[in-house]
This record gives structure tokens, sequence and C-alpha cells, in this order.
């Protein structure tokens, strides 16, 4: 980082992910401000040597505010609304944004940052809350060069950061299309035991015949166990579809046909 290395990062959302960044920031020796919109979740940080805000303006003093929410609607609302982010840092203050957001809203991020003389990096994650809490999340930056480059120390803490462009977009395109793969890998597992299972094959030989020597890997091997041990993982959440349906937008605007994501958003299996 810069000469500003040493104040605190700060950390909007406080939920089980932005627990575990808080976590392994804090065990740096880094100091963390952390705003969330339900106070008790800020409770486990100060427990931990962290610092509760009561408001947004309370970032003001990092360098690099990292925000982890829910979707398009809550990171715009910490971010644009009025009081937001772009409103309380300082200019040469960085956002990260590591939530699952369209690329139109990462866009519209760096804008408004750039417009107040900020800087803004664009950080989507792949991993699990496990992955979270062992820093083994991977994380694809997209933003200036030198952005990325001041911020990379931090992300690091967290898992493996790389930078894979300098727009705002690419960080949640590949967020977004990823996320698409894996509900669609998800699906084929689960289609594969129930096939196997009804022809008289356990899940065991399975996915030992199938997954373990064709598909190996994280996410057909992870996947394939977690179905084994709890058959009702398989199934679609509501951020799987918000994703897929995001996913499906940018395709559009791109003007890339996605027919498989598109048949599976209709078909919107279980």
């Amino acid at each position: 980082m810069s000469s500003n290395s040493l104040s605190p990062v700060g950390l909007v959302g406080v939920g089980q992910m932005g627990a575990a960044i808080a976590g392994h920031i804090l065990k740096s020796g880094r100091s963390v401000i952390g705003w969330d919109r339900r106070p008790e979740a800020l409770e486990p940080l100060s427990q931990a040597g962290g610092v509760a805000a009561d408001k947004l303006s309370d970032l003001s003093s990092c360098a690099l505010v990292i925000s982890i929410v829910f979707d398009d609607e809550a990171t715009r609302e910490i971010a644009l609304n009025p009081g937001g982010l772009a409103d309380v840092l300082l200019p040469g203050s960085t956002h990260v944004a590591m939530a699952s957001i369209s690329p139109t809203l990462s866009r519209a991020l760096d804008d408004a940052h750039g417009a107040k003389n900020q800087r803004y990096l664009a950080a989507s994650i792949f991993g699990r809350p496990e992955a979270a809490a062992a820093a083994e999340l991977l994380i694809n930056c997209s933003g200036l060069a030198a952005t990325y480059e001041a911020a990379e120390p931090i992300l690091a803490l967290l898992g493996k950061p790389r930078w894979i462009g300098s727009e705002p977009e690419q960080a949640m395109l590949v967020k977004t299309i990823g996320n698409s793969m894996i509900t669609t890998a998800v699906e084929l597992i689960r289609e594969m035991f129930s096939f196997l299972r009804a022809g008289g094959v356990d899940e065991a030989t399975a996915k030992q015949v199938l997954i373990d020597t064709l598909f190996p890997g994280q996410i057909f091997s992870g996947y394939s166990q977690r179905y084994i041990d709890d058959p009702s993982s398989a199934r679609m959440t509501d951020i799987a579809r918000k994703d897929r349906k995001v996913c499906l937008e940018a395709a559009g605007s791109l003007g890339v046909p996605l027919p498989l994501i598109q048949f599976l958003n209709e078909t919107d299996l279980p």
C-alpha cells in the first residue's frame, strides 16, 4: 500500500463472509472499522478487536474500504445513495466491491468514485464461507492496474487475488458466468446420481467411476460429495437464480447467446 498503509481497513457488510474477512485482516495486525445495517452483526467484530461503526461516514478515515453485501440494490444503497461511500470517502481512497453485482453497476461505481477522485476495484470472489474462513478465496479483480497493486496486499490476506483486466465490468462478468457454470454443473451432478441410482448404482460408486476419473476437480468432486452427504444441497437458491439472471442480462448487452443457461433459467429447476 501507499503512505496510508497503516490506516484502518473499512468493511461494509459483516455477515458470514465479511466476518471471516475481518478476522484475517485483524490477525495481520491491521485495524478494521466495520459497518452493517444489522447492529447485532457487529458484535463479533467488536469482540475480535475491530471497531463497530454507527454510520458509513465513520469509515472516512479508511484508505481502503471493502464492501460485501447481498446484491445490486444493497450495494447501490451503501455506495451511491446520499451519505454512501462515494460521498464519505476521501479523495484517493479505494472502494473494493466483493459482492456479486452486475457488470452495469460495477461500471457505475467506477464512474461515481472517479468523479470524486476516489479509486474503485471490482473484486469478485469464488469460494464458500469455509474457504473464506481458511483464507482460500479466489479473488478476480478488474480496474486500473495501479489500484489493484495498492489493494493486493490486503486481498492476499484473504486468498489468491489476481488482476484480469482494466475495465470494471470484467471481474463481474467472470463472476456471473462462473456462478452460472457452477449451477449448471450441480444440475448435471443431480441428474447423474438420480439416473444411476434408478439403475441400481450407488452414489459412492457413481462418484468414483465418473466424477473422480472423468471430471476431477474442485467443482464436480466437491459438489458431488456435498450431494452424497446432503442431496438437498443440489437445489437452486435465490442467490443462484439472481446471479443467473444477471448473467443473461449481461449476455444480452454483449450480444452473446447463452442457450444452455437460458434454458435452465426458463426451466427453473428446484
